[in-house]
This record gives C-alpha cells, sequence and structure tokens, in this order.
C-alpha cells in the first residue's frame, strides 16, 4: 500500500513539474496542454489568426488581380457587328474567330495562342472592311506577343491603308528590329518615310530592300524619287536606267496611286480601249485646277516613266514640255 501511494505522489510530481505542461484543477474540468513551453493558448491562437488573415487578404487579392486581368483582356476583344450588318456567309466565321478569341482569354491559355487567335479575327476583320475592330485585335495581338513581327506589320498596314503617317513609320520600325530580313515591310518603311519628307531615312530604306530584293524595281523607282527631292537628277537617272517603262507605270500604280492589280489590269484595259480617244490637249486640261505640288508630282511620274528605257525619245520630250507648259511651268 505504501509503495502505490509513493508511485502516485512521484506521477503527480513528475506532471506538476514538467516543462511545457499544466493540469487546470476545476470543478469537472481537467485540461493538459502540452508543447507550448512558455506561451499561452491565447497567443497562440491570435498568431494563428493573424497569419490565416493574411492568407486570405493575399488570395483574395491574387483572385482579384487576375479577374481584372481577363476582364481587361475581355475589353480588348471588340463587340461583334450585329449579324443583320454583316453578310450573311460571314456571321458564322466571324462568330467562331471571336468565340475562339474569347475562350483562350477566359482559359488564360498562352500568350501565343491568345495572339493567334486575336490576329486571326483582325484579319478577317480587315478583310471585310471593319478597320476600327481589326486594330483593337492586333493591338491585343501584340500586348500578348511582342516579339512577334507579323502583329505589328499588319496593324502598320492598316493604318496605313487609312492614311495615318507617324504611327506607321513607327510600326514599321519595329517590324524590321524584329525581323531585318522581310523585304515587304523596309518597302512600305520607305514608302511613309518618303511622304514624312524623310527623304535620308527612306533612302536608306529603300536600298535596304534593294539588298534583301535584287532587282526590285519598286525600290530602285523609290531611290529614283528621293534623287529627285533632292534635285540630285543624274542619281535619279542612273536609279532608272534600272527600270523598264512598263515596270515604272505599274510601280507609279500600284506603290504610289494605290491601285490593287486588279484594278491596275482594268486601267490597262481601258487605256488600251479608250486611251486613244484622248489628247494630250485634253489629258493635260484635266490636270489644270490641281495644287501645284500635285502637278509636280504627276510631271515627275512621267518623267520617270519616259527614261524608264535609258532614254527620252523626241516625242516624250514634247510631251513633257507640253504638259509642263499646260500645267503653268515654264
Amino acid at each position: 500500500m505504501v509503495t502505490r501511494k509513493t508511485r502516485r505522489a512521484a506521477r503527480h510530481h513528475l506532471k506538476t513539474n514538467h516543462p511545457g505542461s499544466r493540469e487546470d484543477h476545476g470543478v469537472g474540468n481537467r485540461r493538459r496542454v502540452v508543447g507550448l513551453g512558455p506561451y499561452s493558448v491565447g497567443v497562440i491562437t491570435l498568431g494563428a489568426l493573424v497569419i490565416l488573415a493574411v492568407l486570405v487578404v493575399w488570395g483574395t487579392s491574387h483572385l482579384i488581380s487576375s479577374a481584372d486581368q481577363v476582364e481587361r483582356q475581355f475589353v480588348s476583344v471588340p463587340d461583334l457587328p450585329a449579324p443583320s450588318e454583316m453578310p450573311s456567309a460571314l456571321v458564322p466565321v466571324l462568330t467562331a474567330a471571336d468565340q475562339a478569341l474569347r475562350r483562350s482569354v477566359a482559359e488564360s491559355a498562352d500568350p501565343g495562342t491568345i495572339a493567334q487567335a486575336a490576329g486571326r479575327l483582325g484579319q478577317l476583320y480587315q478583310a471585310n472592311n471593319y478597320g476600327e475592330n481589326a486594330a483593337l485585335c492586333y493591338e491585343l495581338a501584340m500586348t500578348q506577343d511582342a516579339e512577334n513581327p507579323r502583329w505589328s506589320y499588319l496593324l502598320a498596314v492598316l493604318r496605313q491603308e487609312r492614311g495615318e503617317n507617324t504611327s506607321v513609320t513607327e510600326l514599321l520600325e519595329r517590324t524590321v528590329d524584329l525581323a531585318p530580313e522581310y523585304a515587304p515591310a523596309w518597302l512600305k518603311l520607305a514608302d511613309n518615310q518618303f511622304k514624312q519628307g524623310l527623304f535620308d531615312q527612306a533612302r536608306a530604306s529603300y536600298e535596304r530592300r534593294l539588298v534583301l530584293s535584287v532587282g526590285d524595281p519598286y525600290a530602285s523607282l523609290g531611290l529614283a524619287r528621293s534623287a529627285l527631292a533632292r534635285s540630285e537628277w543624274e542619281l535619279a537617272e542612273r536609279y532608272l536606267e534600272r527600270v523598264t517603262e512598263a515596270d515604272a507605270f505599274a510601280a507609279i500604280c500600284t506603290r504610289l496611286l494605290g491601285l490593287k492589280g486588279e484594278e491596275l489590269t482594268e486601267v490597262l484595259k481601258y487605256l488600251n480601249d479608250f486611251g486613244y480617244e484622248t489628247t494630250d490637249a485634253q489629258a493635260a486640261a484635266m490636270l489644270a485646277d490641281l495644287d501645284e505640288g500635285r502637278k509636280r508630282q504627276i510631271l515627275d511620274h512621267m518623267a520617270m516613266v519616259a527614261k524608264a528605257d535609258g532614254e527620252i525619245d523626241a516625242r516624250e520630250r514634247r510631251l513633257l514640255e507640253a504638259t509642263a507648259q499646260r500645267l503653268g511651268f515654264n
């Protein structure tokens, strides 16, 4: 019996003196907390709540940030035109491309996938004369895939069609930085620089185009125009020697006047069928009301065509002189 009491006393002593242990005596309530050391239950609970609150705040802000990013991308996706405003055959095509883009954004697809979907939709819009919608799609593609020169080039072409200059030059400069071997971008950049009066930059861009596309008549014509703008007549003539009259005429019609291939064919057909009915004097009279700058440009174009085969014959010279006189130039 003594032995049992002694053992119980020893166990009681160990309980009450063990570090990190406490026996709480109360009416019908015995509680033991192990492993808390010198910290109270209240302190530990408060710390846990603080950590939990921080995690909740971080998680919420992360979700809001992600939702905002998706929302911003959706804002960049243009609304579909009303079906009644589109040709019936175009409705399912545009709808499918629009849904594909919105789905890729909603599913947080990789940037390249979103850019491809946006670019595809943009090209459909551009091909069907929805310029504003196409521009929004290309801009979204550029934000998603900034290293792809395709999107800046397509946006530049679109804006050039709408008569913009400064923004087009910036976009094309970005394109050739990303794709320095892409000859079409160099030609468009050169043309746009020339329109802005940046003749030195235009000459450099035309020369780069000529390196990438040897013998290109458009680049040679552009270099001739740049030389004429600086009154470098002999240099202009050397450039024009590389271009035949037919090439020069086609280049003026397509590159400078913006005619498309099929339109140029119609122009040539009209000239062949009805050109003989219009005399040189009548043709010059139709240009009499143009401003002086436009008249000079027309004379320059006529001279380019005449010089394209390396010489100006007597008839061509008489035509140029007569046209100049009728346009008010002596």
